[in-house]
Formats: structure tokens, C-alpha cells, sequence
């Protein structure tokens, strides 16, 4: 990462200036009364429609994040195409 922003933590060492973003109100919701499970991962794997996948295990995050990435790719491509 090349951006020489104050937010960029690959950078810079410790928490950015100020909050990156303000969780709403579903997000606090969540928080406070979070879905049963034993996920330990998750990762929007649909950039256009925002599907959210939950895994247990590292292997199975690793896969999701290529199907993110193969997924992420296609709507790039589309982008150029159209």
C-alpha cells in the first residue's frame, strides 16, 4: 500500500487520527446480542451484492477469500467491459 495517508496502518504504527467509520444502528444491534455460532471468520465474498460468508476454520476462510478475490476480479472486469 503506497497511500501515505495517517489512516494507513500498513504504514503507520498504532490507531488512525480519529474514527475510520461510524457502525449503525444494526451493527450495534448485532453487537450487542450476536448470532449463535462457533464462526470465527467472515468475508464478504460479493462485492456487488455484499454476501457475507462465515467460516470455523482458517482453510475454509482461505478458500471464501479467493471466492472474494475471483469475484472481485469478474466485477472489475465487467466494469472495463461496460
Amino acid at each position: 500500500m503506497k497511500t501515505t495517508s495517517p489512516y494507513n496502518t500498513y504504514l503507520r504504527r498504532g490507531l488512525p487520527p480519529r474514527p475510520i467509520n461510524s457502525p449503525g444502528e444494526a451493527a450495534l444491534e448485532a453487537a450487542l446480542a450476536p448470532a449463535k455460532g462457533k464462526w470465527l471468520y467472515f468475508v464478504s465474498v460479493d462485492p456487488e451484492s455484499g454476501k457475507t460468508k462465515f467460516a470455523k476454520s482458517y482453510e475454509r476462510f482461505l478458500e471464501l477469500k479467493r471466492e472474494f478475490q475471483a469475484n472481485l476480479a469478474q466485477s472489475e472486469q465487467q466494469g472495463q467491459d461496460g
